[in-house]
């Protein structure tokens, strides 16, 4: 009687497995690169192991450096050896790969793919995204445990940028060979009004003010080399501190003041007369794409909101923008490898700490006592010295930023993120560099070798825990929005970010959506580009990849292309070839040859990790794998995940090319 309880246990294992391969096998295949199957499974394969190799996309090798990220969690690797599993249909799905539907989208409770279809000699890679404003933590993330007919590649050994490097405490000696390319070279970030503070007068304290309201100030005379103003500057890095200082009108341009603070004497005048045509000739150029700034400045404060009034209410300036140059934080030093190019900064088009009092407020701390009540920014004095060309593009930078706090804040009350923010800007140096004449170097191109090297630590965001990650955060989010551009539209696309009444992610989707009468997600677009920095095209393709190396200029007949004053410009933008980087940024790849920073930088195509690995997928983020080589000629290839429950907000596509 045990006998036959034992034989019949032993035919229902054996019926059981059976109708478990059958399942699998007879599953609905694939064909596009949409949903998978679906199902559920509490069954993971067992951590791979593996050999670090390098290379990139374009060949059979791996990329085994992991720039790391600051998660406790991130950069796990995986070891062990591959296990046998029964796998039912719930968790098991078919592909069948066509060269004209190369991205399949893995459902989260997948665990075994199934490949079929001609793939031999081909590369398989994984590309994990994040389409959430929140973190995904290493653990909650998928890899690959094992395969079948695909030799994988792994990764044995992880590193940390910050802590190996020293950049996570701002000690990296950077290469600079201009504003982009040099990564210790930023933008300063100001803060939110929302962390200062302000209170009302009683109303019987305004009613006794004596200053003279509802009338314009009066206006300066013009006259360049004599003409002085005392202009409040900002004393320290962090730009905490104020104080007053005494500058001199350099240069009078018709939409433009460049105003030089005392002690800055050694750049010569022609310097300040090109940057004033500069600015002239850009101004309408720029306004035309990106929208006006505001002629408008706060003014009364009553009931915890401020009115606003005409801008010579209270400018000395009037509409006129002022450019004033002097060393910004006062941080110049003879090897000036790290510092602040230029910055904008909205407490400007607020009343001084004198002028609040008599119109009913108090300011509390706050930095908009040091307002210099007009259209102002400011340009450091050493870069223009050293590097005027450079400094051209950052006028371009700047005024963007002006602009966007009129169009977005005063005028739809929309309070954008600094990574979008810095995003609009860096495009608009983009747009205008073949005007500019700047180099590739000195554009924000220049960004993007360390994009490809530490793209995994920063997502859609603004990091600023460390001059690492502040820095990162300019070529993440350039890198994003250069694709955006040049995929989706170019200034026309680049024009509905900048005055749609979004922000963000939000306002990148619906200018894309707008301009090209599409229907995308978020999640959508991150898919896209993430396959677009694995694959650079060629004219051989079946399937219409997402690309940076595509150029954009508009046509005469376009309503944005521009012409006036003698001047006809289309906002071209020439294509990005990700993998030739070495070429089109040659100064600046010898001088990172011979520097000591070059674990920040990648120059032939992005960062590559092995198939074994798990790191933290920041927000908006992506984690690039380069999963193996398949190895058998019409055979099936076969995927084991190792991760029984990864985050439902990871979303993992495989793509073979």
């Amino acid at each position: 009687m045990k006998h036959y309880f034992r034989f019949l246990i032993l035919a229902f294992l054996l019926i059981s497995a059976a109708l478990s391969f059958t399942a699998c096998d007879n599953l609905s295949v694939e064909e596009t690169d949409s949903e998978s199957s679906t199902g559920s499974s509490n069954t993971a394969g067992t951590k791979g192991s593996g050999t670090s190799s390098t290379g990139s996309s374009t060949d059979t090798s791996a990329t085994a450096t992991d720039s790391g990220t600051d998660s406790e969690s991130s950069g796990r690797e995986s070891s062990g050896t591959s296990s046998s599993e029964d796998y039912t249909a719930e968790n098991c799905a078919l592909w069948d790969y066509k060269v004209s539907s190369p991205i399949y989208a893995l459902s989260s409770d997948v665990t075994k793919l199934v490949i079929s279809g001609t793939c031999k000699n081909q590369t398989l890679y994984l590309a994990k995204t994040n389409p959430t404003a929140k973190s995904i933590s290493a653990s909650k993330t998928q890899y690959i445990s094992s395969a079948e007919n695909l030799t994988l590649y792994t990764t044995e050994s992880d590193t940390d940028s910050e802590t190996e490097s020293g950049s996570g405490t701002g000690t990296a000696s950077f290469p600079t060979p201009g504003s982009h390319g040099g990564p210790g070279r930023r933008h300063f970030i100001p803060a939110s009004f929302s962390e200062l503070q302000i209170s009302d007068y009683s109303a019987e304290r305004s009613a006794t003010s004596s200053f003279e309201t509802d009338t314009a100030v009066e206006q300066i005379t013009p006259i360049e080399g004599e003409t002085r103003k005392e202009i409040y500057i900002d004393a320290d890095t962090e730009m905490s501190s104020y104080r007053a200082a005494e500058a001199t009108l350099q240069a009078a341009g018709k939409y433009c003041y460049i105003w030089l603070v005392d002690g800055f004497e050694d750049i010569s005048q022609s310097v300040f007369t090109e940057m004033a045509e500069k600015f002239d000739e850009i101004y309408q150029m720029i306004r035309n794409v990106f929208g006006n700034e505001s002629d408008e400045i706060y003014y009364r404060y009553s009931n915890g909101s401020f009115s606003t009034a005409p801008m010579n209410y209270l400018s000395d300036t009037g509409s006129m923008v002022n450019i004033v140059v002097y060393d910004i934080g006062a941080d110049h030093s003879d090897n000036d490898s790290t510092g602040v190019l230029g910055y904008f900064y909205a407490k400007d088009y607020y009343p001084d700490g004198s002028h609040i009092t008599s119109l009913g407020g108090s300011y509390q701390g706050d930095v908009r006592k040091y307002s210099n009540e007009g259209k102002y920014f400011y340009i450091d004095a050493y870069y223009l010295q050293s590097q005027p060309q450079m400094m051209y593009s950052t006028i371009a930078h700047e005024f963007q930023h002006m602009i966007n706090w009129g169009v977005k804040y005063m005028e739809q009350d929309i309070d954008c993120s600094t990574g979008f923010n810095e995003m609009l800007s860096m495009l608009c140096e983009d747009m205008m560099q073949e005007y500019l004449g700047i180099s590739d170097s000195d554009s924000p191109k220049g960004r993007l070798p360390m994009f490809e090297q530490c793209y995994a630590d920063c997502g859609l965001e603004y990091r600023s825990s460390s001059s690492y990650l502040q820095i990162l955060s300019y070529s993440s989010n350039y890198a994003f929005g250069s694709w955006i551009a040049r995929q989706f539209g170019g200034a026309k696309v680049i024009s509905e970010m900048s005055k749609n009444g979004y922000t963000d992610t939000e306002a990148i989707r619906e200018a894309v959506n707008k301009v090209n009468g599409t229907s995308y997600t978020m999640e959508e677009l991150l898919k896209m580009y993430s396959a677009a920095c694995l694959v650079l095209p060629d004219s051989t393709d079946t399937y219409d990849w997402p690309t940076f190396y595509k150029e954009t200029s508009l046509s005469e007949s376009d309503n944005l292309y521009y012409t006036a004053e003698n001047i006809n410009y289309s906002y071209p933008l020439t294509s990005i070839n990700l993998w030739t980087l070495k070429e089109s940024l040659a100064d600046f790849y010898a001088l990172v040859e011979e520097s000591s920073a070059s674990s920040y930088y990648k120059f032939d195509g992005p960062q590559l990790y092995g198939c074994n690995v798990q790191k933290e997928i920041r927000p908006y983020g992506m984690t690039l794998v380069k999963a193996g080589l398949v190895t058998e000629d019409d055979e099936e290839v076969t995927i084991n995940f190792g991760n029984s429950s990864p985050s439902a907000d990871e979303k993992v596509y495989v793509i073979i090319r």
